[in-house]
């Protein structure tokens, strides 16, 4: 009779992890694919003579501003630019639908950017080139000077990136369960889990906790490296043309301004140090205290500074 109980017992365990395991699988499933879905909605895909990209258009009436996302990303992640600037937002080779056949190399991206910018008919723009972003960005400032109002170099790597943080080595062998699933149980700890996910720095997790708005876009944030099979060919080429960076950074001609936190420990203020040193028409602002997270910490800040550069050029 007892063993009888007992089978019975461990039947209903099993029944049951069997049916959670199967509804977590579900939900992941329908997630993925909603976020598929949307992904697709608010891009779109042109074919240029250097081959297709995908990219965002805001849509705003004022200067036009080409944002070059980070690693890993896509053309989803702007975050922190003014509304009323018209971004264009492509996503960089091997990133969501832009294959990586259509640019290895930060050149080859920035003759990818022009061509864009040529099919939409626009002929010049203010670079916005973030992290991972920054040296297609520089690439496209060097090579197209008529083409470039001014470039924003923000946090952005301008030199070698020899050695891929232990996250960085986690997205690029993560998979799209395991990493959905770590976000998940991350914000089932608390919004400052979540937080602490990819901010280190307790005070900067506390300026971003003490503002919804702010708390609100970093989680966008978080979300944007996911799936993150649909950036790890991008992500992977990035670690690959990283290594050996070397840019010609005094070929840049444009006025040019380089915001970075002073207390960035993925990509080291001295990256914008440098730039600034070689560049002619260039200034560094520092925000004192920020990481590579300012966006959502010293918004307000950063959005003085990136208007009055945008307003003198």
């Amino acid at each position: 009779m007892l063993v009888k109980k007992i089978y019975i017992y461990i039947k209903y365990i099993f029944l049951f992890f069997f049916i959670t395991l199967l509804s977590v699988f579900i939900f992941f499933q329908l997630e993925k694919y909603l976020t598929i879905l949307e992904l697709e909605k608010n891009s779109q895909i042109l074919d240029t003579r250097l081959g297709q990209i995908e990219y965002s258009d805001s849509l705003g009436e004022g200067p036009v501003i080409l944002h070059i996302h980070g690693s890993p990303g896509g053309y989803d992640q702007v975050f922190g630019i003014n509304k009323k600037y018209k971004v264009i937002s492509p996503s960089r080779p091997g990133y969501l639908r832009t294959p990586i056949t259509s640019g290895k190399t930060p050149v080859e991206q920035a003759d990818l950017y022009k061509a864009l910018l040529e099919e939409l008919d626009i002929d010049s723009v203010i670079v916005w080139g973030t992290s991972g972003g920054g040296p297609s960005a520089i690439e496209f400032a060097i090579k197209y000077p008529e083409a470039t109002r001014g470039l924003i170099s923000f946090e952005a790597l301008t030199g070698p990136w020899l050695e891929a943080k232990e996250i960085d080595k986690y997205f690029l062998a993560a998979s799209d369960f395991s990493l959905w699933f770590s976000l998940k149980l991350s914000g089932v700890f608390g919004k400052r889990n979540l937080v602490s996910f990819v901010v280190p720095d307790v005070s900067n997790q506390n300026l971003i906790l003490s503002d919804e708005v702010s708390f609100k876009e970093l989680k966008k944030l978080i979300w944007t490296i996911w799936p993150i099979s649909m950036r790890q060919a991008g992500f992977s080429n990035d670690a690959e043309m990283f290594f050996d960076l070397n840019l010609d950074l005094q070929k840049i001609s444009s006025p040019t301004i380089a915001i970075h936190g002073t207390k960035d420990t993925n990509v080291d203020i001295s990256h914008s140090i440098k730039l600034t040193e070689v560049v002619k028409n260039s200034k560094l602002h520092r925000i004192i205290g920020a990481d590579h997270y300012m966006s959502f910490s010293h918004r307000n800040e950063i959005n003085e500074v990136v208007e009055e550069f945008i307003e003198n050029l």
